[in-house]
């Protein structure tokens, strides 16, 4: 436990009859000349359990009351409507040019990093592979998703559900509902997956997604994504908008293949999911990039 700061000399001091520094005072030993930021360095005795930091406000709330009183905003907009509720929505706004005036608190979680058990055994998930199957993908491109989804599927950790979804003009599922990852499921995929040819037609991706955002989700197994196309699509911003929706359940990873991939599509539904976007030039082999 104690303090230290890299970037200037300080003094630490506690009260003499403390029993502990959980109380101290620390101040600059020289003047402060503003040339380069105070960087203060605190090692807490038990830095693995939650603790809160806080930082007064520069006003009282008394002060802050009557700050706010001669503001614009807040005369003209309590002067139609004094209600408290009216007030609280005029201090939510102005919070962001307020915020030195009040007080704020931070929460803070450090887990022991070192007691997490390495390696994907522990890692659970729902992985839905959700595979374009329309003519934008025939010849070597369908061939490098087969090879591709081979040595993922047999990477996957048993605690873990999967599925395959192909589409085009329409789709077709592996399984009605994700499966357990086992012997019998991963034969299963294996074996579908040899079967797996362009020849669905165009590309429709919003009914085979909104398939899967009817499915219930796993508790204990958040939804993952990976779409794998070549192709564009005429309903982009439905599609968008549609994981949009349900971002906070379902995260995508989207793989572009070839030169024909539709860019807006692969980076927006992505963006809008909080995953990532990868494409794949001619040549470049998709297993590096899942």
């Amino acid at each position: 436990a104690g303090v230290e700061s890299p970037t200037h000399e300080i003094r630490a001091d506690a009260d003499p009859s403390a029993r502990s520094a959980r109380s101290i005072l620390i101040t600059l030993a020289n003047k402060h000349t503003f040339d380069r930021p105070v960087e203060i360095l605190i090692h807490p005795s038990e830095p693995h359990m939650p603790h809160i930091l806080m930082e007064e406000g520069d006003m009282t709330p008394a002060e802050y009351e009557r700050h706010l009183k001669g503001k614009n905003d807040f005369i003209k907009g309590t002067k139609k409507d004094p209600s408290d509720e009216k007030k609280m929505e005029i201090i939510r706004k102005r919070l962001n040019k307020d915020i030195p005036h009040h007080p704020i608190i931070m929460l803070n979680f450090c887990p022991d990093l070192r007691t997490v058990q390495p390696g994907l055994q522990r890692a659970q998930g729902e992985f839905i592979f959700l595979i374009d199957r329309s003519r934008s993908m025939s010849g070597v491109n369908i061939n490098r998703v087969k090879d591709a989804l081979l040595v993922i599927l047999k990477s996957l950790m048993p605690t873990c559900l999967f599925n395959i979804i192909g589409f085009g003009s329409t789709f077709k599922t592996l399984f009605p509902a994700s499966q357990a990852y086992g012997e019998e499921s991963l034969a299963l995929a294996c074996e579908s997956i040899q079967r797996i040819r362009a020849d669905m037609g165009s590309t429709n991706l919003l009914s085979p997604l909104k398939w899967l955002i009817r499915q219930p989700i796993h508790r204990g197994h958040p939804r993952l994504l990976f779409l794998l196309t070549g192709g564009a699509i005429s309903n982009t911003g439905k599609v968008l908008e549609l994981l949009r929706n349900h971002s906070c359940s379902t995260r995508c990873y989207t793989f572009g293949i070839g030169p024909n991939a539709c860019r807006r599509l692969i980076r927006g539904l992505a963006a809008v999911s909080r995953g990532t976007a990868e494409f794949l030039a001619e040549g470049e082999r998709l297993q590096p990039k899942v």
